[in-house]
């Protein structure tokens, strides 16, 4: 009797022996799987995209990314606007009767001379077609001021040389303090063209309002130059600037004292001739 009885502890002893060796090897094999697990966690988007994704690997680093996104840290340089090819030539055909030209100097020609040339044309309310030309490696620009001069932190269109492509920005000027780049929402349908280092473009604009049309002594038009290497403005030289109203085709400055000029002659040669 005793013997059945020690071997029926012996049995129980080896059942729950085995139990526990088959416990301590699920819990040791769930254990090892841990390190090749990837556990993804949602993060908040600060774009407004969906969530994305941050996996952690083991080495520590953190990817950020969405579905065929990636969030980079934002530049402070606006993305350049897609330039068309212009396959025409910027002229001065038209000046005085359907567009306003500003120009430096006051015979130029852009089509066929070195100069510096800018041109408005209305299209509707504040839209207006713009022309730009100019001869520089870097870029040319024109600045539109309701103040005494340019330099206020003035609405600026920039055409740049970029390897042989015009490449289009919208900025802010101001003396002192340069050029900064701002959204180029306001503008559309750019084309231009480089030739050597003439650098000439053509776009449409939304002018601000209250800068289209103002006195002769308050609004100017400023033409700017500066460099251009690897996506960087350089400081921007003031070549010129003149007072005008884009509105009116015939409201330049230098047209009206040429013919201011003229009338006084006439004058003096009739009281000449009635002397």
């Amino acid at each position: 009797m005793y013997t059945r009885l020690i071997i029926a502890v012996l049995v129980v002893a080896a059942v729950a022996v085995n139990t526990a060796t088959a416990q301590t090897n699920s819990t040791n094999a769930t254990t090892t799987a841990m390190p090749n697990t990837t556990v993804v966690a949602a993060t908040p988007s600060s774009t407004g995209l969906p969530n994305t994704a941050a996996t952690s690997g083991s080495t520590g680093s953190t990817n950020t990314t969405t579905s065929n996104v990636t969030i980079t840290t934002q530049s402070t340089t606006t993305t350049p606007l897609p330039v068309g090819a212009l396959t025409t030539t910027i002229s001065k055909n038209g000046c005085g009767t359907s567009k306003l030209c500003v120009r430096s100097p006051s015979s130029c020609d852009p089509s066929t001379g070195i100069c510096y040339f800018i041109s408005a044309k209305l299209q509707s309310g504040q839209n207006y077609q713009l022309e730009l030309s100019g001869n520089t490696t870097g870029y040319i620009a024109t600045a539109l001021s309701t103040g005494s001069s340019v330099g206020n932190g003035d609405t600026t269109y920039i055409c740049a040389n970029n390897s042989g492509v015009v490449q289009f920005l919208v900025a802010s000027y101001s003396n002192g303090t340069g050029l900064t780049t701002t959204s180029t929402s306001s503008v559309s349908s750019v084309i231009g063209s480089v030739n050597g280092n003439k650098i000439q473009c053509v776009f449409n604009a939304t002018l601000p309002a209250g800068i289209t049309k103002a006195s002769s002594s308050l609004f100017q038009v400023g033409f700017l130059t500066g460099s251009y290497n690897n996506g960087t403005l350089g400081n921007a030289t003031l070549a010129f600037q003149q007072s005008a109203d884009l509105s009116n085709p015939a409201s330049h400055a230098i047209t009206f004292k040429q013919s201011l000029t003229q009338a006084v002659l006439i004058v003096m040669v009739a009281l000449g001739l009635t002397m």
